[in-house]
């Protein structure tokens, strides 16, 4: 059982923050074009898939990104990128932001990618198309569904029906799996039938739970009063694996040192960025080029160590991450990464230490990279450098905890909870944390979870620790 408050909830807070306080760059875009509050293109939404920023870019913000991280100033990235048409509706960045407001990282096969939009956003999507909706229309997400699970699990998949047009309401009249579907399947939802009026959607849930080897191909049937596709149809395929494990010492053994590697990237990864987070808060140019390279190290010796040269009880004797009790593919957002090998699961670990560390530091001081914190008096950059402090040694802290007790449940005969069973202990992690922050003595230009007063005094150390348990489940394999 996880946390009350696991990482994505602790940071909901600091995201809004974040958002508030525009980043620099947004600023650098709003000028070049003269943009200003008001403008349909004054939004975060122009970079980002959230319309108030930050998370995940679209399309148009990867490639200002992708500038960004070549080491260009903002201005000439923005320049370098504003050329390219990265969503693909034949106008260009520059023509679409300039000469017709339309958003550059969205067209109307990508435009319900966008999260919080405002109502009118399918108005000024690409250039010359008045509304990418149709008057009357129902959509489904996602539009297939490929749904793997262990026998004796559960696993739950959620179909959300959106009302996809812009004039009308649609009723749905049923909704179901398709005759001939396993009994191990089920749907799940409101009472039908249902009107959801424009903009509004309503969730289904579709359980799956094999007792044993399951293939099937079946789909969800929805029923509306759409005139174009009253039936809309989304596959599904449920796959229950029956999934052999290796001996318990031999897994302990393995995933001692795979817990050892990652616990070594994260205390590089996170020093490192700390280091350059703490310089640009106190006014100084992060040295990009020294944390690069001890970046790369990091990263190189985790993959030496777990499926490279050095691997001595992983991949050198036979084991592949399914049997010492990996799933399939990695968690997280990184979920393309498939877990067929342990050089594969390196490159999970990475990209889960590497998510960890953004959110980490959107908690402490309200910046991600590529984005750096503003530089801000002495007093407030000492306190960014203690509180950035007080966040690594949270992790490390908590990983140690929980990376025991895991390694202790790989040969117990009645695994525990080690959330719950260390529930005190990280309690105490997360108040040492938080306890940091009263020493600070200025916070002026500081942004971050905990200077939101609607975040919770708790809300710097529930984010270290949710950090720390989902990289302990990567590692260990537990969880999403």
């Amino acid at each position: 059982m996880r946390r009350a408050a696991p990482l994505a909830v602790a940071l909901a807070a600091a995201l809004a923050s974040a958002a508030g306080a525009r980043p620099t760059y947004f600023e650098v875009f709003a000028q070049k074009f003269g943009f200003a509050e008001g403008d349909r293109l004054y939004a975060c939404g122009v970079c980002h898939y959230r319309w108030e920023g930050t998370g995940a870019r679209n399309p148009f913000g990867t490639t200002v990104e992708q500038e960004l991280y070549l080491g260009k100033p903002i201005a000439e990235a923005i320049d370098a990128a504003v050329g390219a048409d990265p969503d693909a509706d034949e106008y260009t960045s520059l023509e679409e932001i300039a000469d017709f407001q339309t958003l550059p990282g969205f067209s109307c096969a990508n435009f319900f990618d966008a999260e919080g939009a405002p109502p009118d956003w399918h108005t000024f999507v690409t250039p010359m198309v008045a509304s990418c909706l149709d008057p009357k229309d129902v959509r489904a997400s996602p539009e297939r569904i490929t749904v793997r699970v262990d026998a004796g699990e559960t696993a739950l998949q959620t179909l959300t029906v959106h009302n996809n047009g812009k004039d009308e309401p649609i009723e749905v009249a049923s909704y179901g799996l398709a005759p001939g579907a396993p009994p191990v399947l089920s749907l799940e939802g409101p009472a039908t039938p249902f009107v959801l009026q424009v903009g509004e959607s309503a969730e289904l849930a579709l359980l799956f739970a094999p007792t044993g080897a399951t293939l099937a191909e079946t789909a969800v049937l929805i029923e509306s009063d759409d005139p174009d596709e009253p039936v809309l149809e989304i596959p599904v395929t449920a796959i229950g694996r029956v999934q052999p494990v290796a001996p318990a010492e031999v897994r302990a053994a393995c995933l001692r040192d795979v817990d050892r590697a990652a616990r070594g990237l994260a205390k590089r990864h996170l020093a490192e960025w700390a280091r350059c987070h703490a310089d640009e808060a106190a006014g100084f140019a992060c040295d990009a080029g020294a944390r690069d390279r001890r970046l790369l190290a990091a990263g190189a010796a985790l993959h030496e160590a777990v499926g490279g040269d050095a691997d001595r009880r992983c991949e050198r004797v036979g084991l592949t991450p399914r049997l010492v009790g990996h799933p399939e593919t990695c968690g997280g957002d990184c979920g393309e990464i498939a877990l067929t090998d342990f050089t594969q699961l390196s490159d999970c670990l990475a990209c889960r230490q590497d998510e960890a560390t953004r959110a980490l530091l959107r908690a402490a001081l309200g910046a991600a990279p590529p984005d750096a914190p503003p530089a801000v008096g002495r007093e407030a950059s000492r306190c960014a450098e203690r509180v950035l402090r007080a966040v690594r040694q949270a992790v490390a802290k908590a990983q140690r905890l929980l990376a025991r007790c895991e390694l202790t449940n790989a040969t117990a005969a009645s695994p525990v909870d080690c959330e719950t069973a260390l529930a005190a202990e990280l309690d105490a992690v997360q108040t040492r944390a938080d306890a940091q922050l009263a020493r600070c003595r200025d916070t002026t230009g500081l942004a971050g979870c905990w200077t939101d007063p609607d975040a919770g005094p708790a809300c710097l150390g529930e984010a270290a620790v949710g950090a720390a348990a989902d990289l302990v489940d990567a590692a260990f394999g537990r969880g999403e």
